[in-house]
């Protein structure tokens, strides 16, 4: 079983989407919605799909930022497999398939996928469409993710769009003290204990570009959190990297 951890917070008009493309996943799911103090429709609707699917938990928590929101969900997790999806993103209904058999016959703690960034106006964007497959063990997905993409990101390290191991987060959270960078730094921990990562070209992750989403908004403390994320890196490198 896959558990598919939302965070949401004010997402009304980008719901349905995605949790439609969360209930049609072609295997065994539990979809854990974290309403992070929603104050628009987000909550209710939420409500209405777990009372029509018994596959999806909603919880509700005062808003505390993405983080927390999903530090609720993995404390909920009960799946072999673990994946996150954005509340205004979703999912090809054969990705959840495709990347747990591809795990289970290669033996890899890690499945990730290519994925599409898509626009309000319909437009599509394949990111890394020709990039061939790859088995990358801890140190390779380090030079892959993190010191290669330093120019342009080759690999994407976002949490998103990757299908976890379950035991890899056991003793791994997101910081919650950071407004940006937190899952870069949650899945560097991550790679830590992972054993090899699988990447494949497929297109099974829609990355939706809302022009008002954190990413797309920067302040003064998004660009502290982005230099404290790189100090992160470097800091923990010399201790554990020696290679690199």
């Amino acid at each position: 079983m896959v558990s598919i951890i939302v965070p949401i917070y004010n997402l009304e008009q980008y719901l349905d989407r995605c949790i439609k493309s969360l209930i049609s996943q072609n295997c065994e799911v539990e979809i854990i919605l974290v309403d992070d103090g929603s104050t628009d429709s987000s909550a209710e609707i939420c409500d209405e799909y777990a009372a029509l699917d018994s596959r999806i938990k909603v919880i509700h928590i005062k808003n505390t930022g993405v983080s927390n929101a999903r530090n609720v969900g993995l404390s909920l997790a009960k799946g072999e497999y673990i994946t996150f999806v954005d509340g205004d993103d979703w999912l090809s209904d054969d990705f959840l398939e495709i990347g747990i058999k591809y795990l289970e016959a290669t033996g890899a703690d890690i499945f990730m996928g290519s994925y599409i960034k898509n626009y309000a106006d319909g437009t599509e964007i394949k990111v890394n469409e020709d990039t061939a497959a790859m088995m990358l063990n801890y140190e390779e997905c380090l030079e892959n993710f993190f010191i290669q993409s330093s120019n342009k990101t080759k690999l994407s390290w976002i949490v998103c769009g990757k299908i976890f191991n379950a035991y890899l987060w056991k003793e791994v959270r997101f910081n919650i003290e950071l407004s940006m960078g937190e899952d870069a730094v949650a899945f560097w921990d991550v790679l830590k204990k992972a054993n090899k990562l699988l990447y494949m070209p497929i297109m099974g992750y829609h990355y939706f570009q809302r022009v008002d989403s954190a990413v797309h908004t920067y302040s003064v403390k998004h660009i502290l959190d982005n230099l404290k994320m790189y100090k992160y890196f470097c800091d923990d490198a010399l201790n554990c990297c020696s290679k690199l």
